[in-house]
């Protein structure tokens, strides 16, 4: 009888066991998914090219490219939006070559907002907009004196929020240098 208790308290030892584990994973579990949620209505954005246009011909004169970020958290969030080349050369197998472009944010009058960081040779900007609005900017393009026709360009526009370190969100633009304005 007393070999049969034994063994009784082991089997009850070992589901308590079991059982703590069990309740242990499931708060775990809950509490992962309640930061990811809470981070995701914290920062969420979109960030879109007009008309989807988001490769374009550029002659000696630039080019100018339409977008809308529009903020999807729950309350207002401040964003930054980063313009910057992108340094690897995805035209290489089609051998035309990667050139840098000059890139800066602008707003819907066409006026410069980028405070430039020459040091990372990208160009930010950091706008607050309230849950559900949208801020409409235009990213210039200017070629360099000298850049090779028929090369090609690719900058990409980044917006990221300092709430949420995870969080990111961005839109490659090509640009194909032509002969012209």
């Amino acid at each position: 009888m007393a070999d049969q208790n034994k063994k009784i308290m082991k089997k009850r030892t070992a589901n308590q066991c079991f059982s703590s584990i069990y309740k242990f994973l499931f708060i775990a579990f809950v509490f992962f998914y309640s930061n990811i949620s809470a981070q995701m209505q914290l920062c969420s954005a979109t960030l879109t090219v007009e008309d989807g246009r988001d490769s374009k011909r550029a002659g000696e004169s630039g080019t100018f490219y339409d977008l809308t970020l529009t903020n999807l958290s729950a309350g207002v969030t401040t964003y930054e939006i980063t313009i910057a080349n992108f340094k690897e050369n995805t035209f290489a197998k089609q051998g035309i070559p990667n050139v840098a472009l000059d890139g800066k944010l602008h707003d819907m009058k066409k006026n410069a907002l980028t405070v430039s960081d020459l040091s990372e040779k990208k160009a930010s900007y950091n706008i607050t907009l309230k849950q559900g609005s949208s801020f409409h900017f235009y990213a210039r393009l200017k070629v360099p004196y000298g850049t090779s026709i028929g090369s090609k360009n690719n900058t990409i526009i980044t917006v990221t929020s300092k709430k949420c370190a995870e969080f990111k969100v961005s839109k490659m633009l090509s640009t194909l240098i032509i002969d012209g304005e």
